[in-house]
């Protein structure tokens, strides 16, 4: 029951100030943009604006608990941002130089990718879960320093888990829309934009009020 109230608390604020939800949301797509587009630069921008963003997203809602020093929730986002991406691209090498077939056959180089990529995305997903109160207790003011609580971290991440189930399968049903009708394609990538807009501030403020409460 409680895990509920947080889910339906979560909506009641995301719903409070519709227009600084969509401009949040907005937001979040664009530095997710910048994020993917510039190598290293791209991490630091996202992680240092998504910190500024937050923390005036919060103000407006009322929910956040007092002003404190960011820099533990930018350094946990710098790592975390650095290791997703650099997973992601040894990723993609593999599969590059496999489909291409060049130079691997000698130098066995994609799987050496293919090992880095795994390797970061295991670190990237054991320091998520880690760290996730970590950011979101230091934006929301719970936290003034660099503190890891893994038992708080781990509720947060699991409550966080249950809440993703709904969007995930209009995720799904989604793609398999587009799959089965491809001449729809931009109608149903308007709608994953806009529920986009709105998913992602929904989680920010959960997670914000996990923190400030757990």
């Amino acid at each position: 029951m409680e895990i509920l109230n947080y889910l339906v608390n979560s909506f009641n604020y995301l719903k409070k100030d519709i227009p600084a939800t969509v401009l949040y949301g907005s937001l979040l797509l664009f530095l997710l943009f910048i994020f993917f587009l510039l190598p290293i630069l791209g991490q630091i921008l996202f992680s240092l604006f998504f910190v500024r963003i937050t923390k005036w997203y919060y103000k407006r809602l009322d929910i956040l608990e007092k002003e404190v020093d960011n820099k533990p929730a930018i350094l946990c986002l710098i790592i975390l941002s650095l290791l997703f991406y650099f997973s992601i691209i040894f990723i993609f090498l593999y599969f590059a130089f496999y489909l291409f077939e060049t130079l691997y056959y000698s130098w066995n180089i994609d799987n050496v990718f293919l090992l880095l990529g795994k390797i970061l995305s295991i670190i990237f997903s054991i320091l998520s879960l880690i760290f996730i109160y970590t950011i979101f207790g230091n934006l929301i003011g719970r936290e003034e320093k660099f503190r890891i609580n893994i038992k708080k971290s781990l509720i947060i991440g699991a409550i966080s888990s249950i809440a993703m189930i709904i969007p995930l399968i209009m995720y799904l049903s989604l793609i398999l829309l587009i799959l089965k009708f491809p001449l729809y394609i931009f109608s149903f990538l308007w709608i994953y934009l806009i529920f986009s807009i709105f998913l992602f501030p929904y989680f920010v403020i959960l997670n914000g009020i996990l923190a400030k409460n757990l």
